[in-house]
C-alpha cells in the first residue's frame, strides 16, 4: 500500500499557512469572547471547530471546545432530575469535552488552562483526587494560575465524604 497515496502524508503533516493561521486565530479569539461571555455556546463550538480546521495543533481552540462541551453539560445538569433522558447526550458531551482536553495537552503539554478545565470537568463526576492532579499539574506549569489555586484550595476545606458525582 505505501506509495499508492503520496499525497496523504503531505496533507496529513501540512503546516498551516500563515493567512490560514490568522483565519484560524480570529475565529478561536471570537469564539473565546462569546464563550467568556456565556453568550451562544454552540456558536462558539462552532467557530472553534473552525479555527481548528484551519490549524488542528493549536491548544488554546481545543481548549476552548472542551469549555463549550463542558459549558453545555452544566446547563443540562439542573434538569437531569426532570428529564433523565438527557444522560446519554450529557455522558457523549462530558466525553467530547475530555477528548478536547486531551488534545490541547498534546499540542502543548504545558498549557495551564487545559489542566484547570480538565480537573473541572473531572469534579463534575466526583473523581476529586484526579482533578486535585490537574489542578496540581496547572500550578506546576504555571504557578500564578488563580483558578487552580482558589479550587484547590475549595477541594482541601472539604470534609468528607467529598460531595457524590453529579452523574
Amino acid at each position: 500500500m505505501p506509495g499508492r497515496l503520496p499525497f496523504l502524508g503531505n496533507l496529513l503533516s501540512k503546516r498551516p499557512s500563515e493567512e490560514e493561521r490568522r483565519a484560524a486565530s480570529w475565529l478561536g479569539e471570537e469564539a473565546t469572547r462569546l464563550l467568556e461571555e456565556g453568550r451562544n455556546i454552540p456558536a462558539a463550538a462552532g467557530l472553534f471547530r473552525r479555527a481548528l480546521r484551519l490549524n488542528p495543533k493549536e491548544a488554546r481552540w481545543h481548549c476552548g471546545l472542551g469549555r463549550c462541551y463542558l459549558e453545555q453539560v452544566r446547563g443540562r445538569l439542573p434538569y437531569l432530575e426532570l428529564y433523565p433522558y438527557d444522560l446519554p447526550w450529557i455522558v457523549e458531551h462530558y466525553e467530547m469535552a475530555m477528548a478536547c482536553f486531551r488534545e490541547a495537552l498534546r499540542c502543548d503539554r504545558h498549557y495551564a488552562e487545559a489542566y484547570y478545565w480538565r480537573g473541572e470537568l473531572l469534579g463534575l463526576r466526583g473523581r476529586w483526587e484526579e482533578a486535585r492532579e490537574s489542578w496540581e499539574q496547572a500550578l506546576a506549569v504555571e504557578p500564578g494560575h488563580a483558578e487552580a489555586r482558589r479550587a484547590l484550595d475549595a477541594l482541601a476545606g472539604r470534609l468528607l465524604p467529598f460531595p457524590p458525582p453529579l452523574f
